[in-house]
């Protein structure tokens, strides 16, 4: 029946109520105690998967350890894990391919207490819900549930936070495009300069986009060998040197490198730092860097 539910419930939830252990752990505590019962998680859905596991209290993307994965994101999904428990069994009068569930390529296995459990997903069915089958029991699973765990796990990564760039602590700006052209402008503290020319340059629009600048979401974490040239990276559009002064006024220089538009063609896929990592950033912060450029 549904003993490996309510075992799950238990597991994840942590109380004397429902496990039969003494716990001191009050409701403000129960979540990450919740995180780490479950020590595994893996989703597939035919085109993508899912695979975290919990080390030493933090989630991790079992295909890599190092990848900076959200820890809430990944809280957020194991907590409506819970409701997995609160299920009962629903009576179906078709054989179980009426329901999709003849098949084993949708699936959810959790890993706990030395035990792994699979429950197998189908079609939709009544309400906002899909049928699933856990040992020999059908049920309606919540499709919110479902579609957390089929989240891309690049959705899932803490995006590293690019410097803030002002007028108090800038130095300079390069700018290189095409076949090896260049500009490289100075900052006297009241203008750009560039060579013997003063007030060579308004760089006001670039210094607002450097004042806030942030990336939109990861596409490609240590990719792999020709994926810079996809996107358009090996032959960028731009490539932004600044070069400023941190908090401890130390001289930093910082590349950004703008690579071809995204699929969506919401932004543009770029490069940050010393990251080989490919981001993408929002087309309302690209564009006055690719205005900046100096007309032919």
């Amino acid at each position: 029946m549904k003993r490996w539910m309510i075992l799950l419930l238990c597991l994840l939830l942590v109380t004397a109520a429902g496990c039969g252990k003494e716990t001191e752990e009050t409701a403000e505590t129960a979540a990450p105690v919740l995180s780490q019962e479950l020590t595994a998680l893996t989703y597939q859905n035919g085109t993508n998967a899912l695979r975290l596991r919990l080390q030493e209290g933090q989630w991790q993307w079992a295909d890599d350890p190092t990848f900076p994965l959200d820890q809430e994101k990944a809280g957020a999904i194991v907590e409506q894990l819970a409701a997995l428990a609160e299920l009962a069994p629903v009576e179906v009068s078709q054989e179980l391919s009426a329901y999709g569930l003849d098949k084993d390529t949708h699936s959810l296995t959790l890993e706990y207490g030395g035990e792994a459990k699979t429950i197998y997903f189908g079609v939709k069915g009544e309400g906002d819900n899909r049928y699933a089958l856990a040992g020999e029991e059908v049920f309606l699973v919540p499709e919110a549930l479902v579609t957390a765990l089929g989240v891309n796990i690049y959705d899932m990564a803490v995006l590293p936070a690019l410097p803030t760039v002002t007028a108090e602590n800038v130095m300079s700006v390069t700018l290189i495009w095409g076949e090896g052209n260049r500009v490289h402008y100075i900052w006297d503290g009241q203008q750009w300069n560039t060579g013997s020319q003063t007030g060579a340059a308004d760089l006001s629009a670039v210094m607002d986009v450097m004042g806030r600048w942030a990336l939109a979401g990861c596409v490609d974490y240590r990719p792999s060998e020709g994926a810079a040239a996809i996107c358009g990276l090996e032959n960028p559009e731009l490539t932004l040197l600044v070069r400023y002064k941190n908090t401890v006024n130390t001289t930093v220089d910082y590349t950004v490198t703008v690579g071809s538009p995204t699929l969506d063609g919401e932004g543009h896929y770029v490069t940050a730092g010393e990251d080989t990592s490919i981001y993408a950033m929002d087309n309302d912060l690209i564009q006055p860097l690719l205005d900046a450029i100096p007309a032919a």
